[in-house]
C-alpha cells in the first residue's frame, strides 16, 4: 500500500509541475505575442514617417523649382523692362543728337557778328573785304548801344543753348540708366561680364568688384580665353601663386581667365558664361570643427558632407545632392600652422574651394582635375 501511495504522490507531483509549465509557456508566448505585436506597430508608423518624409522632401523640391521658376522669370523680365528703357533712352538721345544738329545748322551767324564790340571792329586793316550783311549789323549794334534799356535780346543764341542742355540731359540719363544695366547685369556673376550660377552658395559671398590684376580700372573684361575650346592635349598651363593669398595652383591659360585681385580675398576661374573653380578665403574665430558644424546647417539640406581630402590635405568634401548645369563640389580645407607666417591669435583660415560638375572623361574636367591635383599651400613652414 504504501508503494502505491508513493507512486500516486509522484504522478499528482509530475501533473502539478506539467500545468505549472504549460500556464509559464503560455504566458511567455503571450508576451512574446504582445512585443511581435508592439514592433509590428513601431515599423507600421516607421514606413509612414519614410512616406511623410519623402512627400516633404518632393514638397521642397517642388517649391524650390518652383522659387527658381519665379526668380527667372523676374530677371528675364527686368531685364527686359530695363533693355527697353535702354533703348528708349537711346532713341532720345539720338533725337537730341539730331535736334541739335539742325539748331547748329540753323543758327544766324549774323547774330554773332552782331556782338563784336566796335573797337575791335575799328582795328581791321582797310583793305580787308567785308561781307554785305557785316555793316548794318555792325550799325545795328551802335544804335542800340546808345538806348540798352531797349535793346531786344537774340532769340536764336537762346533756342541753340536750350538745345545744348536738352542733348547733354538726356546724355546724362542715357548714362545713368547704362550704369544702372551694368550693376544689374553684375550683382549676381561677382565678376563684371559673367553670369550667375544658379545653385552656387558661398560664405562670405565673392566681392562683387574682383577684376584681374592687369585689367584697367573701369574697362569691361571680355575674357576671350573663357570662350575658346581646345583638346585637353592643346591646354597651355601658367602657375599662380600668391604668398598673401596662401595658395598656388595650375591653371589653363587657353581655355579660362583667372580672376583675382591684389589683397583679395577671392579667386575665380572663368569659363565659358560661368565659372569653373572658385576660392574663397575664410577668416573665421572657430575652430574647424566648429565651422564646420555651422558650414553643416547651412549646407546640410543641399549636400552631403563628410570629412575627406583634397590633393592630400584633410578637408571636409560637400557633394550637391542634386546635379545639374551649375552644380559643383565644395571642399572646406583649413590651412594648417605655420610658424614663418603663422595666423592672428585665434583665428583660423579655411580655404573653401568650388568645382563645377563636369561630365567624366570631358576635356573640362581633365583639366579640373589637374587644377585640384595642383593645389597647394605657400608660405606655411
Amino acid at each position: 500500500m504504501s508503494t502505491s501511495s508513493s507512486l500516486s504522490d509522484q504522478i499528482k507531483l509530475l501533473q502539478d509541475r506539467y500545468v505549472a509549465f504549460i500556464q509559464q509557456s503560455s504566458q511567455e508566448l503571450e508576451q512574446l505575442r504582445s512585443a511581435v505585436d508592439h514592433q509590428d506597430q513601431e515599423l507600421q508608423e516607421a514606413d509612414q514617417l519614410r512616406v511623410q518624409l519623402a512627400e516633404l522632401q518632393a514638397q521642397r523640391e517642388q517649391e524650390r523649382l518652383d522659387m527658381q521658376a519665379v526668380l527667372d522669370t523676374l530677371k528675364d523680365s527686368i531685364g527686359g523692362q530695363l533693355r527697353g528703357i535702354h533703348e528708349h533712352l537711346r532713341k532720345l538721345s539720338l533725337e537730341a543728337l539730331e535736334d541739335l544738329e539742325k539748331a547748329l545748322n540753323q543758327v544766324d551767324t549774323t547774330s554773332f557778328v552782331a556782338y563784336v564790340p566796335m573797337t575791335f571792329a575799328t582795328t581791321l586793316p582797310a583793305t580787308t573785304p567785308r561781307v554785305g550783311p557785316v555793316q548794318p549789323a555792325i550799325a545795328q549794334k551802335v544804335e542800340k548801344t546808345s538806348e540798352p534799356k531797349k535793346e531786344a535780346k537774340p532769340k536764336k543764341p537762346r533756342t541753340f543753348r536750350a538745345k545744348l542742355v536738352r542733348g547733354f540731359s538726356f546724355a546724362a540719363v542715357l548714362a545713368v540708366a547704362w550704369y544702372g544695366w551694368q550693376s544689374y547685369s553684375a550683382q549676381s556673376g561677382q565678376v563684371a561680364g559673367v553670369s550667375t550660377n544658379p545653385g552656387i552658395v558661398s560664405t562670405p559671398s565673392p566681392s562683387a568688384s574682383a577684376t584681374p590684376v592687369a585689367q584697367a580700372s573701369g574697362s569691361q573684361p571680355d575674357y576671350k580665353e573663357a570662350q575658346v575650346d581646345v583638346p585637353f592635349g592643346q591646354t597651355k598651363w601658367e602657375n599662380f601663386s600668391d604668398p598673401d593669398f596662401g595658395i598656388s595652383i595650375d591653371h589653363p591659360t587657353t581655355t579660362s581667365d583667372l580672376v583675382h585681385a591684389a589683397s583679395s580675398d577671392n579667386l575665380f576661374l572663368v569659363r565659358k558664361n560661368g565659372f569653373m573653380f572658385k576660392v574663397n578665403k575664410i577668416s573665421t574665430n572657430k575652430t574647424a570643427a566648429e565651422y564646420m558644424q555651422t558650414a553643416q546647417g547651412d549646407y546640410g539640406t543641399d549636400y552631403d558632407i563628410k570629412p575627406g581630402t583634397l590633393n592630400n590635405r584633410p578637408a571636409f568634401v560637400a557633394t550637391p545632392k542634386v546635379h545639374d548645369e551649375y552644380s559643383g563640389t565644395m571642399y572646406f580645407v583649413p590651412r594648417p600652422a605655420s610658424k614663418t607666417n603663422p595666423s592672428p591669435a585665434g583665428t583660423t583660415i579655411i580655404y573653401q574651394v568650388w568645382v563645377k560638375d563636369e561630365p567624366a572623361g570631358s576635356d573640362d574636367a581633365r583639366r579640373l582635375d589637374r587644377i585640384i591635383n595642383s593645389f597647394q599651400f605657400v608660405n606655411i613652414s
